[in-house]
């Protein structure tokens, strides 16, 4: 038999271990030895090892829930590929078996307080309040509840105890598997209030489908049998004005990419093109990345570079063909901004400073063409007695009103300059 976690001072409570000296719960997994080869050896297991395996993590307060779970949907698919007991499981299930033994380890890591409010009184709170939260999915269901208590210092909160459950064989509507969450999440509050001794002021259920709210709020003989008896049931432990819709905004970017998440549990967009088999799954379904995040910035600089440093829709283009960025645009054109190869190909030379004008230029109350600058313009054919000759033009200019003088030059020598 084989152990893993720290055992030595730590003590068994109700199947629980419990650390004195943190005063914490803990968790602990104990494996016989004919299971070492199938979790430590990664031994392709079949569905009766399978379930010794998944059944030998203990949690009686459902804090494991979102670990357990995947076990317990592996078992499902086993279950639905009509795998005999001695089996071996195929490749695909054997795969989702391998991720979930991943996750055995982060079980070692979870530390539980056993008192829900630490050192404070309970005599002292001014309210203490039970929350139950409810969601589901097309694969299972689950509920969480969690104490809320005010006094002097603040508000302290503090999870109590979860339930989940897969999702029956028989399918079931999303609205369907709402409901089994919310009469989950009534059980959980009867179970809660019942079994703890603190002084409860008020209850509420929270849940983010409104089909399920409407159900609570009307007569149970309106609907079908399976609806009718679970708004029954819920209605008998719980009031109708205990019940709140709790959902993300829908204005919130997230909400509006209608996020899916893929068998290896990378976030991804949900779009129409899914049956486009002749685009690339990542087109079709891109990777949803956070902006201003070490990763993001990584890819962005990868493709820059690959690209050879090209223009910011370019590289805007290729980086969607496989995920998405929110304000992609203005992340591309920052990170280019602190390409040091992007800097030196597009610096322009620096401007030398002009040297300050001459005195000349700057006198005032000259007369004009006091300060003079002289320049030539020209050759010019001239037909003097049937010859062609040359002439040039002098150009005087008044360096102060900038006024403009021309005379003509016969060439141009130094006579010809005085003389013009």
């Amino acid at each position: 038999m084989v152990q893993y976690g720290n055992v030595e001072k730590q003590q068994r409570v109700l199947g629980m271990a419990w650390d004195p000296e943190k005063d914490v719960f803990k968790f602990t997994a104990t494996w016989r030895d004919d299971l070492i080869p199938y979790v430590i050896g990664r031994k392709r297991p079949t569905k009766r090892i399978a379930l010794r395996v998944i059944m030998s993590l203990f949690d009686p307060l459902g804090l494991l829930a979102p670990i357990l779970i995947h076990g317990r949907m592996l078992m499902q698919d086993l279950w639905r590929a009509k795998l005999n007991w001695d089996e071996e499981m195929a490749e695909a299930e054997f795969v989702k078996w391998q991720r979930w033994l991943d996750l055995i380890p982060l079980i070692y890591k979870v530390e539980i307080p056993r008192c829900y409010f630490g050192d404070a009184d309970s005599r002292e709170f001014k309210s203490i309040q039970l929350h139950i939260f409810t969601d589901a999915c097309e694969l299972g269901y689950g509920c969480v509840a969690y104490f809320r208590a005010e006094d002097n210092d603040g508000v302290h909160c503090s999870m109590a105890m979860a339930r989940c459950k897969v999702a029956p064989l028989k399918h079931l509507t999303i609205p369907q598997m709402e409901l089994q969450a919310a009469l989950a999440g009534a059980r959980l509050l009867k179970t809660v209030s019942e079994n703890h001794t603190l002084s409860i002021t008020e209850k509420f259920l929270h849940t983010d489908s409104e089909v399920v709210l409407s159900w609570i709020a009307s007569p149970t003989r309106e609907y079908k049998q399976f609806v009718a008896c679970g708004i029954g049931e819920i209605l008998t432990l719980t009031e109708p004005n205990m019940w709140r819709y709790h959902n993300l905004e829908p204005s919130s970017e997230l909400h509006q990419l209608t996020p899916i998440i893929d068998e290896y549990g990378i976030l991804r967009i949900d779009g129409r093109t899914a049956h486009a088999k002749h685009i690339k799954y990542d087109a079709r379904f891109p990777v949803i990345l956070p902006k201003e995040h070490p990763v993001t910035n990584l890819i962005i600089d990868a493709y820059h570079g690959r690209l050879g440093h090209a223009n910011h829709e370019t590289i805007v283009n290729e980086i969607r063909q496989k995920y998405y960025i929110p304000h992609l645009r203005v992340l591309v054109g920052k990170r280019a901004r602190n390409c040091q190869q992007c800097k030196v190909k597009k610096c322009k030379p620096h401007n030398p400073r002009m040297a300050p004008l001459p005195k000349a230029r700057m006198q005032s109350y000259a007369r004009p063409f006091s300060y003079v600058g002289v320049d030539y313009l020209g050759p010019l054919d001239v037909v003097n007695a049937r010859r062609t000759e040359k002439r040039y033009i002098a150009v005087f200019t008044c360096l102060v009103t900038r006024a403009v003088h021309l005379e003509v030059a016969p060439s141009l020598s130094t006579e010809s300059c005085i003389m013009a």
